[in-house]
Parts: structure tokens; C-alpha cells; sequence
């Protein structure tokens, strides 16, 4: 091969190549993680073909219930809020004008988790007393197994959990 058809050939591969880079940016034809910090929250998540992927939305804190809800609630709120800044400019870019839009969408789709634990009143009569505080330990132990792992919990909450059942199966 002469030196003519060489260049001709590194040229042509060139050129695809930055065609082929510009075309899967454009259309976002990869699937690409993203993190952005927003209200103290690192929020992971995923994106292909300009849609963010719900259940890729801060994965990385699945495994700790408590976590993944104020991630996940940040999340939201960082979608709203990118949307909010961003629809009332006129981008040119083509990238841009997807990014907003993808954004968009999530601030009208994305539905955060919601994990909360609350107390409840302890104080009308022994039996439902009692039968109320095992459901609430049982509860607390449920959450700190998940987000712990620990074997000695989890024996906890199996034991917490068992007297509770046979408890309220027996009103």
C-alpha cells in the first residue's frame, strides 16, 4: 500500500471514528452514570437515550433503607430543581436541549422511597401495650438488619418479630 492510500485510509477511519463518538453522545445511545451533589446527597444514577433510569437512581444505597430514602427524596428534588433553572433558556445544542428535557421528565416521573419510622402511644392497656411495643422493636430491628447485615440482629429481629405474630395472631 502506498503512502497515499495509508493517509486516505487513516483519514477515513478518523473521520468515522469522530462521527461515530458525536452520534452516540448526541443520541446518548450508551448507557452513562452520573453523580451530582445536591443537599449534602451524592446522587448516582444512570441515563440511555436521554432517559434517566428510575431504578438506577441512587442504587449504590439500596442497601441501607434510611439512606436510600433521603437519596432518593434529594433526587427528586434535584430533578425539580434542574428543570425549573433550566426550561425557561433557549439552548441551541442539541445535547443541552436533550439534558433539560431528560431532567424534566424525571421531576414528573421519578417517585422517591419514603422510609420512616414513627412511634406510636404506648399507653392503653398491658396487652396492647405490650403488643405495640413488639411491633415497633420488631419494625426498628427490620430496618437495622437490613442496613447492618450483623447475624446478632437479625437473630433479634427473628425472635422480636416471632413474639409479635404469635402475640397479635392470639387477639
Amino acid at each position: 500500500m502506498d503512502i497515499l492510500s495509508t493517509s486516505l485510509a487513516t483519514l477515513i477511519t478518523s473521520m468515522s471514528g469522530n462521527m461515530t463518538d458525536s452520534y452516540v453522545e448526541n443520541v446518548n445511545s450508551q448507557l452513562t452514570p452520573v453523580v451530582i451533589e445536591h443537599q449534602g446527597h451524592d446522587i448516582y444514577f444512570k441515563h440511555h437515550l436521554w432517559k434517566i433510569r428510575s431504578n438506577s437512581v441512587c442504587q449504590n444505597k439500596r442497601h441501607k433503607i434510611t439512606e436510600f430514602s433521603q437519596c432518593t427524596i434529594a433526587a427528586k428534588s434535584a430533578f425539580n430543581e434542574v428543570c425549573k433553572v433550566s426550561s425557561g433558556k433557549n439552548f441551541s445544542n442539541h445535547k443541552a436541549k436533550s439534558m433539560v428535557r431528560m431532567y424534566c421528565q424525571a421531576a414528573s416521573t421519578f417517585q422517591p422511597t419514603i422510609a420512616s419510622i414513627q412511634s406510636g402511644s404506648l399507653n392503653d392497656g398491658s396487652t396492647n401495650s405490650q403488643l405495640r411495643q413488639l411491633k415497633q422493636q420488631c419494625s426498628m430491628l427490620t430496618l437495622e438488619s437490613q442496613e447492618s447485615y450483623d447475624p446478632t440482629i437479625e437473630s433479634k429481629r427473628a425472635k422480636v418479630c416471632s413474639e409479635y405474630k404469635r402475640l397479635s395472631d392470639q387477639k
